[in-house]
């Protein structure tokens, strides 16, 4: 979406219907984040920009876009947080939640096992042993 995408105007989504929607922004919108914020509607950006963007250009809605070399498709869930941006294809969105249960139940074993004094698990440690990895000095 091109033009001004700030708080002014994302004050008008805080309405109930719109709090499932987020702004994932492959560019760098006018420093307005924390504006945006406050209306309740997450903003994930690569930085922030000073200057406004056209307001007039062109643009389309409901194609597939490629954003960190990721084809994000109509239908497509995208899931985020301050750590990053997950895509999960509207077509394989029944398998990815039908294993989410299991990555879930991993996750919390492995925390319970940080707790515990485990230092390195052994799926990292092999990776790091392996010609996966390169240490640089």
């Amino acid at each position: 979406m091109g033009g001004r995408w700030d708080a002014t105007l994302v004050s008008a989504l805080s309405e109930p219907d719109f709090r499932p929607f987020s702004r994932l922004h492959h560019g760098r919108p006018r420093p307005r984040v924390v504006g945006i914020e406050a209306v309740g509607l997450p903003i994930y950006c690569a930085g922030i920009i000073a200057n406004a963007p056209a307001r007039n250009g062109p643009g389309t809605v409901g194609f597939p876009v490629v954003l960190g070399g990721v084809t994000i498709s109509p239908g497509d869930i995208l899931v985020g947080d301050r750590d990053g941006v997950a895509v999960v294809p509207r077509l394989a969105a029944e398998t990815v939640l039908a294993r989410l249960a299991a990555v879930r139940a991993a996750e919390q074993a492995l925390d319970a096992q940080v707790r515990q004094g485990l230092e390195m698990p052994d799926f990292a440690e092999a990776v790091l042993k392996s010609d996966r990895s390169r240490f640089v000095d």
